[in-house]
């Protein structure tokens, strides 16, 4: 019988890649998504076959067309269809909360998911993501890796378990991205989302920061919501492009 202050240990998937746990990661998002996440305590995994790209958890086009060309040569219509919605459905069953990894806040990635709403960003670090994980042994597999980037035409992706969503097409490069993944086994209707639990907010983030133009009432609305959710200790600040900081 297992210890219950003993931690189970997370099986960490070979082809998952991390950079230092030093690492600042960062995620955008609109002050709505921001509350949901204070009130519910807990991350937004999105369902893979919902994102924008939706090219994500594919192969390239050239492996495709060869591998139903092979098969149909071979006169094996039914595992082409059968393959397609295998595909389909794993994209469908795997899900995705997705990080920037920079130094500091990024102009681009705030015109990019923000543009004309109101929002913040939130710093953690790699280290505190693994150490998330590991904490949540109630909900597995649960992984995280830096995204590969190639070029959905031409790569070759290999075919095992997750691979194809630790790769992104290279258009999307510059987005540096950094993702948790999991993807449990569902049975059908798969749920849009899943919530990954976050015992103390704070273990996770490390700042907030307020989308550059932030007037003083949107100051005050982030600080209150983040003193009413146990967030008084994290600091709230301005963008860079902003000189002033904000009142305590």
């Amino acid at each position: 019988m297992n210890n219950n202050n003993e931690r189970m240990i997370r099986p960490i998937y070979p082809k998952c890649v991390l950079p230092s746990c030093a690492t600042s990661v960062w995620r955008y998002m609109d002050i709505d998504k921001f509350t949901w996440m204070l009130q519910q305590k807990a991350l937004y995994l999105t369902r893979v076959d919902r994102l924008q790209d939706k090219f994500e958890g594919t192969y390239s086009r050239v492996q495709l067309s060869g591998m139903n060309q092979r098969f149909l040569i071979e006169g094996l219509d039914y595992v082409v269809a059968g393959e397609k919605r295998f595909r389909a459905a794993r994209r469908k069953s795997t899900f995705v909360f997705c990080w920037t990894m920079a130094e500091t806040d990024m102009d681009l990635m705030w015109k990019g998911f923000l543009n004309d709403k109101i929002g913040v960003s939130i710093r953690s670090s790699v280290g505190r993501l693994i150490e998330l994980c590991d904490s949540a042994s109630f909900i597995r597999p649960l992984d995280i890796s830096m995204v590969k980037y190639v070029d959905l035409q031409e790569s070759q992706i290999d075919y095992t378990a997750i691979y194809p969503f630790l790769h992104k097409d290279k258009h999307f490069a510059l987005e540096n991205e950094l993702r948790l993944l999991h993807w449990p086994t569902l049975v059908e209707p798969p749920p849009e989302y899943m919530k990954l639990p976050i015992v103390q907010m704070s273990d996770v983030i490390e700042e907030v920061v307020l989308k550059p133009g932030a007037c003083r009432c949107h100051v005050a609305c982030v600080r209150t919501l983040m003193d009413t959710f146990g967030l008084q200790s994290v600091p709230l600040t301005y963008s860079r492009y902003d000189k002033e900081q904000p009142e305590p």
